[in-house]
């Protein structure tokens, strides 16, 4: 595996981090696979440096050919519960399977269609009051939940309706204990909490603008592509934060919607989204250095979130959902403050004490459990 340099105080002229192009079937056997530093920016005297941390893998899920619980066929989202199980998210299907800490399978959502419990697509799961998971289901429209237990993983209940099927993935909904949160577009907002029954309790983060003079008759098309993201819901220190995907803006508020701080990062490469009669929408990229494209935000540690960017050199949306280069920022939990970099990180999804969780989809799917020290 290729690890990005790391000089104290200055960051390395590469920017590639290539990924394992092989792996064992099932679990895997614990096994190093690298070293990463936090680096300061030179110069910037409110970066700090926290030092080395090693990271080995403990579990692998997944094989290019194996039995049907090995084989996916593209991952986009992988949750913890608390009890170490795993969730994963395949949007073929779509199927969503449930592994125990040990990566054994224990159930299955694979119905399709629109009825009660059946998916005709989802783009994010969460893990809901401890007990049961959230999928999002644009396709139909709702938020379905599925109970998990000795029973195995069935059927609950639906919690929303309405949904719009403009509703573009990334990690759109978290929960804290028994409150739910949605983030999609919905009357120049952005973030929703949603009771038992699926009615909207409260409503905040204001949405980027969009305009008819700048997209023309594409303008409500665009909006909710300028402004997808990821939330991530901290039960601890009770806080919602929520990134974006194409614009440098990370903004965290407490559960009832207030304003909490708000980052604007630097050194930050927008996407350049234009529409045109003759084109339609087109992503426009730098043309050198890459464009970056907001897709993982997590906990770092008990001080520190971990915001991740895929850096892509192409002129076009990272072909496949694969991420080329992976750029790991972290900023303060308490202030939004930017701290740092991680040089070398693969995709990191989800966090739990110092365990990572992270997928891949070449050169086949498959799930990985990381173990982190410092």
């Amino acid at each position: 595996m290729e690890i990005d340099t790391v000089h104290r105080g200055r960051r390395s002229t590469r920017h590639r981090s290539a990924l394992p192009t092989g792996g064992a079937r099932g679990v895997a056997a614990a096994a190093l696979v690298f070293l990463a530093n936090l680096t300061a920016c030179a110069g910037d005297p409110e970066r700090e440096s926290l030092g080395g941390v090693a990271i080995v893998e403990r579990l692998a899920i997944g094989a290019a050919i194996g039995d049907a619980s090995e084989e996916f066929g593209h991952l986009v989202d992988v949750r913890s519960a608390d009890d170490g199980s795993i969730f994963v998210l395949d949007v073929q299907g779509p199927t969503i399977r449930w592994y125990g800490p040990d990566g054994a399978l224990r159930g299955e959502i694979a119905s399709t269609g629109e009825g009660p419990g059946e998916l005709a697509s989802a783009t994010a799961i969460a893990v809901y009051d401890s007990r049961r998971l959230a999928v999002v289901d644009p396709d139909n429209g709702r938020i379905s939940l599925y109970r998990f237990g000795d029973d195995g993983l069935a059927y609950d209940s639906q919690i929303a309706q309405g949904l719009s099927a403009f509703n573009t993935g990334g990690r759109s909904v978290c929960s804290i204990g028994d409150r739910l949160f949605l983030r999609e577009l919905r009357d120049d907002l952005l973030i929703h909490e949603l009771d038992a029954t699926g009615r909207i309790v409260r409503s905040f983060e204001a949405a980027t603008s969009t305009s008819d003079d700048e997209f023309g008759p594409y303008a409500d098309i665009v909006a909710p592509q300028l402004n997808a993201g990821h939330l991530l819901c901290l039960e601890e220190p009770g806080m919602i934060v929520s990134m974006s995907r194409y614009l440098p803006t990370v903004r965290a508020f407490t559960p009832d919607g207030s304003l909490l701080w708000e980052t604007e990062l630097t050194n930050f490469r927008p996407w350049r989204i234009t529409a045109t009669p003759e084109a339609g929408v087109t992503y426009q990229v730098d043309p050198i250095n890459g464009s970056h494209l907001g897709v993982s935000i997590s906990r770092w540690d008990r001080t520190n979130l971990l915001l991740q960017y895929a850096v892509s050199p192409r002129p076009g949306m990272p072909e496949d959902r694969d991420y080329f280069a992976i750029e790991s920022r972290v900023i303060s939990i308490a202030s939004g403050r930017d701290v740092g970099w991680l040089d070398g990180l693969p995709l990191v999804v989800e966090t739990s004490g110092n365990r990572l969780y992270s997928f891949e989809n070449r050169p086949f799917p498959r799930v990985r459990v990381l173990e982190r020290s410092e």
